[in-house]
């Protein structure tokens, strides 16, 4: 007998039962086609299913279309059934059911499966007739398969089948009273030269396939989805690509992104018909011209347009606004200059106009968009309101005033629908939207002439994709472009026969098991196979389960974790009739059931079934939204608020006991409040959906409710979020700029295997160098310890891990020594990516320097030269008095960056120096470049304190996220009063009593700088490292030997630098929760100038400058809050409280 611990020790140590796992190996739908997920089986292959009866369930399914898809009856007796031109079996006397009126058979008469019923599955079993539309259905008796001496041609090829209970053909379905003894297994593979005569797939009007046992028995061939193994630990070894080859392309690769949830698992895949993963498509540049347009459509069937030709008032006649009204944006068409006449206005209001029409940074040839600036800029008092329809002649071009909208290219697709949802005019025969595209191959939708469109009303409906001329990335396509074939046809590589191809499953995505009883579930839209409504599948799973399953604790524990963690099917996509990816997210709770809550929380963040229910799937951060509209939104809160008040840490502070804290009013204390959910909900930005793929249930090509989320650093918010306890998101990680020359060769540096394709998956290398010669890579020479590492030779030949974690520092080789930081390294024919150990930037520094584009036309922003942030520009003066750039001549890689004082170095190795260079031209020219310009760091303050960051650079375009109409505020912790606008509030204080400036919005400007000092000056307590130290630091074994020395204290070590106490001492400790913590004995606070006013310096762990955006540090952000989550004191309780409730009965 067990005691009540070794029971549970017990239930421990049981494998858990996958839900999904369960419902996969049933899964046995009938196919006799391949779709865009599974494929079907063949007849000879172990497993392939048999039958005796004529008509399945699968004939009558599609009963209301008959075409291509009617009965035949040949001959006057005996006669042969065919069904979609194909014989299916021959009877001597036609089977009518008797107590039903006979008809006389008409060989010359197509008949039709018909009315409402499906074919019963047994011989006897009853389905249904009828001779065209408007007569009776007649109920005929489902025959035995048949052919006699004189009709056996038409069953050929027949198969061979093995004598059923002699091992190789079975009895299947035992459990079906009616039926039993009428299906079949083959339970091993045929190996008859009939086999290769057969097609790998069959397709629905394909001839059946016919067997024959030695005792005369005429069987079927009745096709199943394969549905094959990819778990996390076994993926299928050329991700799906076989059967992509074989079907054409229609069924989609099964290759999964790999993620921190599958990597243990995935493999490296040399196989010749390998699919690469669909993490490779998501940034392939599609340029949107009117030859990409017609190629999306005539690929996928939807409609994109560029619309042209929008009334610039809108159909209802609505008021025009002036272009000169602050923060207002507007579109103007670029057009030669003699299409045009110059509009008439004052010299001023041209000058403004002209100048922002210049600076802005948009780069798009056909249209310019544009923002009218909230401060320093005005049109004269008589235009600055009236101007309405506007022409303005700059050089030799005509830059015209034009709908917002006009020239966007939108998809159209909602508008081909039958019930014309876009009230479009169909008066004239051909259909507005479908006949540009598919009778003239014309991208262009003509907005003249439908007059009864509204097309503000229509706007919130309809995707956009971009503008004409853009380029935008695959993953920006609308759900229903973004499909495989769209990625190959934009790709400049194919999406097989790689060599080398990183190859990863999920979790449970076993195969199904053809052997298990007669009883399978359904796909969904496949109802034939089965009278259990997909509906109930997961109903019945988990049934089967509870009565069955060994780890009846983990699978208690996982029901009422999933009742905390509730989602509600109806409102989700599919949510009535899908199975598998609900079972994939209650499998969350079954999995970590029984172990660690932060795995939970991890998994239910990046499942697309909670982000969908939450909505914060596609968020898109605030500013992303300035960036690319003009206009700010809040990110989606509803995950932010619900993970706190539902999933962690409550609504009131509680006591150990559960029991609410009071204050000294006796009122419950706030866990948080709507300021913490709208710094999380920033945390929230940028989640979009896997890449869609094969060999899972759904339905839709274009949607991957199964696979973790991807978050797309370009939409996730970059700025500091504050946190629950006084800090930030981010406090006691370690200082980017603190990570030890060369971190890439150093103890702890992490590698992560690509394949053959150097396309990074942790950060963007976005654009292509227009080299001369070949691309610059990162290939470590022959010489490298890093390389041997990499390489991990066995007997001559790399044997390449997924993952490599150096365990010591090693000495750099040649090119390795001439690099800041790695970002994709070569080795032999594969590529890895360095993996940086999570860090924060400060967002306040000293002695900024401007970083630009590759020419000084486009944005430009300030960056920290301690950072390696930047490409070198090394100047010389070109024609004309131009200063012209080249990168280093003997630059590494052509994504290379380094620091300020690197880049300067370098340029002086050729004899050139930095400038504020004009263009950069040559080789390796891509992203930001330094410029030996300084750089202003200001911030704006709100009435309420928060501040936006504000550089300024000479005589350039400010990058909108930092520009001074930016609307990005957030939270920083005054040490005191802070400089508030008089006209704001009363009580103001002149905005620091004349030390900032009023803006005419309301709020200051002040001028910054930073100050760092130490904190300690001799050896703390551990409580005063934990409360007092807000910067981490690096472990001290990984800089070189004699960087520190040691000094003990009571549960303290200090890490000395130059052997005394200063900024940079690093100070070891234990938390209360157990963690070791490294902090660094340093505070930065920044200052207003000439002021009093004071704030600790923020961080972030994204970096400010869009070329340095990394999925990488996202997920690092996103984890940093989970952890902050987890270890908040009301965690515990308030967790411990609503499973006691389900558990038992408790006081509270």
């Amino acid at each position: 007998t067990q005691s009540a611990a070794q029971w549970i020790q017990s239930q421990i140590d049981e494998p858990s039962t996958s839900h999904r796992a369960w419902f996969r190996k049933r899964l046995n739908a009938r196919s006799t086609r391949p779709d865009i997920k599974f494929i079907p089986d063949h007849p000879c292959h172990i497993g392939s299913r048999w039958r005796r009866y004529t008509f399945s369930k699968k004939d009558g399914h599609q009963w209301w279309n008959t075409e291509g898809r009617t009965i035949r009856v040949i001959g006057d007796g005996p006669y042969v059934i065919t069904f979609a031109g194909h014989a299916r079996t021959t009877v001597e006397t036609f089977p009518w059911k008797n107590e039903f009126p006979k008809i006389t058979i008409d060989p010359s008469t197509e008949y039709s499966i018909a009315c409402w019923d499906f074919p019963e599955e047994w011989i006897g079993g009853t389905w249904y007739m009828r001779a065209g539309p408007g007569m009776y259905c007649r109920p005929v008796l489902n025959p035995p398969i048949y052919f006699d001496t004189n009709t056996t041609q038409l069953a050929n090829p027949v198969v061979p089948l093995p004598a059923v209970g002699s091992g190789g053909l079975e009895v299947i379905d035992q459990q079906k009273n009616e039926s039993s003894g009428q299906e079949f297994i083959l339970l091993n593979g045929l190996d008859h030269d009939i086999c290769t005569q057969l097609p790998d797939i069959m397709y629905e009007e394909d001839p059946p396939v016919f067997g024959q046992t030695p005792d005369g028995m005429w069987l079927q061939f009745d096709p199943r989805y394969d549905v094959e193994e990819n778990t996390a630990e076994n993926p299928l070894r050329d991700g799906g690509g076989t059967r992509t080859l074989i079907s054409n392309g229609l069924a989609q690769c099964s290759n999964v992104r790999r993620n921190v949830f599958n990597e243990h698992g995935c493999i490296l895949s040399r196989e010749p018909t390998t699919c690469k993963g669909t993490s490779d498509n998501l940034f392939i540049p599609i340029g949107l011209n009117a030859e990409n347009i017609v190629a999306i459509h005539e690929i996928t069937g939807t409609y994109p347009y560029a619309v042209m030709n929008l009334p610039l008032g809108g159909d209802d006649n609505a008021p025009i606004v002036s272009p000169c009204i602050k923060g207002t944006k507007t579109r103007w068409e670029i057009l030669p200059e003699n299409e045009c006449v110059q509009t008439d206005m004052d010299t001023q209001t041209y000058n403004v106009l002209s100048s922002v029409l210049r600076q802005t940074q948009d780069d798009n040839s056909f249209v310019r968009d544009i923002v009218f600036p909230s401060n320093g800029a005005s049109c004269s008092a008589d235009y600055a309101d009236s101007l309405e329809e506007v022409s303005m002649i700059l050089g030799n071009q005509c830059f015209k005033r034009v709908h917002p909208e006009h020239l966007s290219v939108f998809d159209l697709t909602l508008c081909t629908r039958e019930e014309n949802p876009c009230t479009l005019d169909l008066s004239n025969g051909d259909h507005p939207v479908k006949s540009p595209l598919d009778n003239d191959g014309n991208a262009f939708f003509d907005y003249q002439g439908q007059d009864n469109v509204f097309w503000d009303d229509q706007l919130s409906r309809l995707t956009k994709i971009g503008r004409l001329g853009d380029t935008i990335m695959f993953k920006d396509l609308p759900n229903n472009m973004r499909l495989a074939k769209v990625a190959n046809r934009f790709n400049d590589k194919t999406s097989q026969g790689q060599s080398y191809v990183v190859v990863c499953g999920s979790r449970n995505e076993v195969a199904n098991d053809p052997s298990l009883g007669d009883f399978g579930f359904e796909i969904i839209e496949h109802f034939q196979n089965v009278d259990i409504n997909p509906a109930a599948h997961r109903e019945s799973v988990f049934f089967m389960i509870a009565l069955e399953a060994r780890d009846q604790l983990r699978q208690l524990m996982a029901w009422q974790l999933s009742q905390l963690f509730a989602i509600v099917p109806l409102v989700l996509t599919g949510g009535w009739d899908h199975t598998e990816n609900f079972l994939n997210y209650y499998d969350i709770f079954v999995r970590h059931g029984l172990g660690n809550f932060v795995n939970i929380l991890r998994e239910v963040t990046f499942n697309p079934l909670m982000a969908e229910n939450l909505t914060f799937q596609d968020s898109k951060s605030g500013s992303y939204l300035f960036e690319t509209t003009g206009s700010y939104t809040h990110a989606d809160e509803n995950y932010a608020r619900e993970l706190m008040q539902l999933f962690t840490i409550g609504v009131f502070l509680l006591n150990d006991d559960g029991t609410k804290m009071l204050n000294e009013n006796g009122e419950p204390i706030p866990t948080f409040s709507n300021d913490e959910v709208m710094s999380f909900a920033r945390v929230f930005t940028g989640f979009v959906q896997s890449q869609p793929r094969g060999n899972f249930e759904e339905n839709d090509s274009s949607w991957n409710a199964i696979d973790e989320l991807i978050v797309d650093p370009i939409y996730h918010d970059k700025f500091p979020k504050h946190d629950l306890t006084g800090g930030y998101i981010g406090d006691g990680y370690p200082l980017c700029v603190d990570l030890p020359s060369r971190m890439f060769l150093r103890k702890g540096a992490t590698y992560r295997l690509l394949g053959d394709s150097p396309r990074p998956h942790a950060f963007i290398d976005e654009g292509t160098p227009m080299n001369d010669g070949p691309a610059r890579v990162f290939e470590l020479g022959e010489n490298s310890r890093l390389r041997e590492i990499l390489c991990n030779s066995v007997n001559g030949s790399c044997q390449f891990q997924m993952t490599v974690t150096l365990d010591s520092n090693i000495e750099c080789d040649t090119k390795e020594c001439q690099v800041d930081e790695a970002r994709v390294l070569k080795v032999h024919d594969v590529y890895y990516e360095y993996i940086r150990p999570p860090c924060v930037e400060q967002v306040f520094f000293n002695d900024s320097k401007k970083v630009t584009y590759k020419n000084s036309f486009r944005h430009s922003s300030c960056a920290n030269p301690l950072l390696p942030h930047a490409a070198e520009a090394c100047c010389t003066e070109g024609n004309g008095g131009t200063l012209t750039a080249t990168r280093y001549t003997e630059y590494v890689f052509d994504h290379e960056r380094v620091n300020f004082s690197a880049a300067n170095v370098r340029c002086s190795r050729d004899g050139l120096s930095q400038c504020d260079f004009n263009f950069v031209q040559g080789d390796g020219v891509v992203g930001l470049h330094w410029t030996n310009s300084a750089c202003q760091i200001a911030i704006k303050v709100n009435p309420e304190g928060k501040v936006a960051i504000v550089y300024e650079a000479m005589a350039n375009i400010i990058h909108p996220n930092v520009h001074k109409d930016n609307m990005n505020y957030f939270k920083v912790y005054w040490n005191g009063d802070f400089p508030r606008n008089s006209l704001d509030e009363n009580g103001g204080n002149s905005c620091g009593n004349g030390e900032c400036s009023p803006l005419e919005d309301g709020g200051c400007f002040c001028y910054i700088e930073v100050d760092e000092e130490a904190v300690f000056s001799k050896m703390p307590r551990t409580d005063e490292v934990l409360s007092k130290l807000y910067i981490g630091a690096y472990d001290p074994l990984t800089y070189n030997d004699d960087m520190f020395s040691k000094e003990f204290g009571e549960g303290v070590i200090a890490y000395l630098a130059g052997g005394a106490y200063s900024s940079s001492t690093v100070f070891e400790v234990e938390d209360s929760f157990g963690r070791v913590r490294l902090m660094k004995n340093s505070i930065e606070t920044v200052r207003v100038k000439n002021s009093e006013y004071s704030f600790r310096n923020a961080p972030s762990f994204m970096s400010l400058l869009n070329e340095e955006s990394a999925e990488r540090d996202a997920l690092n952000e996103v984890n940093a809050l989970v952890d902050h989550l987890l270890y908040h004191q009301n965690t515990a309780p308030f967790i411990a409280s609503r499973l006691i409730q389900r558990f038992a009965t408790s006081n509270p």
